[in-house]
């Protein structure tokens, strides 16, 4: 949210309208919330770390709903059905929320000619990346988005990507 409201701000634009939705929100890593990788991988080892962080469907142990990390007990989500708030997630699973807030609130917005920019973490810009490139399940734990590179996708009416390439200069 803040990133976006930089770039705004940097282009003197928070005049115009800007779309704020929790489906657009970091992966929930589950039990896994409040640790650093260092004490992941002291608990589970480097490889299960890995398969944790990179793999596309192998979510992290849940958490418990009474545990302070869920979701459930953030303000930030107080809006949201508590029903819909992940106990943990995989990529795919961000990637299947992400995609529906897309869907749902940008694809209309790109059908009407309008330029959007999504700010948003890694994960789940990745797991959006995942979709509209056709990445396979195989190859998206070697994929990396490149933190401050704004990705461009040029649609045509249908929505199919004509056009992607990253902003790096």
């Amino acid at each position: 949210i803040k990133t976006g409201y930089y770039i705004l701000e940097e282009l003197d634009l928070l005049h115009i309208d800007h779309l704020k939705d929790w489906r657009f929100n970091e992966r929930h890593y589950g039990g896994l919330t409040g640790m650093n990788k260092d004490e992941v991988k002291a608990e589970v080892g480097d490889e299960q770390f890995l398969v944790y962080r990179r793999s596309y469907d192998v979510p992290p142990p849940a958490l418990s709903i009474e545990s302070k990390w869920h979701p459930i007990h953030d303000p930030k989500y107080k809006n949201v059905d508590p029903k819909l708030l992940p106990s943990t997630e995989s990529l795919k699973d961000n990637q299947h929320r992400a995609m529906a807030a897309f869907h749902e609130k940008i694809a209309p917005l790109l059908v009407e000619g309008k330029d959007v920019l999504i700010t948003a973490h890694g994960n789940t810009i990745r797991g959006m990346v995942k979709e509209l490139d056709g990445i396979s399940d195989e190859d998206i734990p070697k994929f990396e988005i490149q933190t401050g590179i704004p990705r461009v996708y040029e649609f045509d009416d249908d929505l199919k990507v004509l056009k992607v390439y990253n902003i790096d200069e």
